[in-house]
């Protein structure tokens, strides 16, 4: 069962359907066993291109539509998704950028890389409330220490990504 689940998985991502597999399976309803695969293959990309187009806004505004989708069919087809959770796909695409990023848009990379961690942080469960009425004692005692919540990500880039 593995085995053929595996070879399923790699026939949807790779738009074709060997004929090992057809000789294995046998198709439910109207559509031919390549056909139904077929239509699993193309909602494969364009669910993932979905989840990419979600998470990396700003870089598809920069890019415009026609060279974030070539990017992000490139990058699919070298990064299959390892989670049930769409959202969670993506995690290499801003080192993909870097070198797969047009010349035009150096930042590119960066700007996905702050996408990223805007959704790490975004995800995370809400912070542990905190008595702002009790801040102006804490300048009085030595033994405070400074603790970030989960949500908090710090960023650094040789461009000014935020603004975009």
């Amino acid at each position: 069962m593995r085995d053929l689940q595996r070879d399923i998985g790699a026939a949807i991502r790779e738009g074709r359907v060997p004929e090992e597999l057809v000789a294995r399976l046998k198709p439910g309803g109207r559509l031919t066993l390549r056909a139904a695969l077929g239509v699993y293959s193309g909602g494969y990309v364009a669910r993932l291109t979905e989840a990419l187009g979600e998470t990396f806004e700003a870089v598809w505004w920069v890019l415009g539509d026609r060279e974030f989708f070539a990017l992000a069919k490139a990058f699919i087809a070298g990064n299959d998704s390892r989670t049930y959770n769409l959202s969670s796909y993506g995690e290499a695409f801003p080192a993909y950028l870097r070198h797969a990023g047009p010349p035009s848009a150096p930042f590119l990379h960066d700007l996905a890389r702050f996408e990223w961690l805007f959704r790490e942080s975004f995800n995370e469960p809400p912070p542990a409330p905190f008595d702002h009425a009790e801040l102006h004692l804490l300048h009085e005692r030595s033994d405070v220490v400074l603790k970030f919540q989960k949500n908090v990500r710090l960023f650094s880039a040789p461009y000014s990504v935020y603004p975009i």
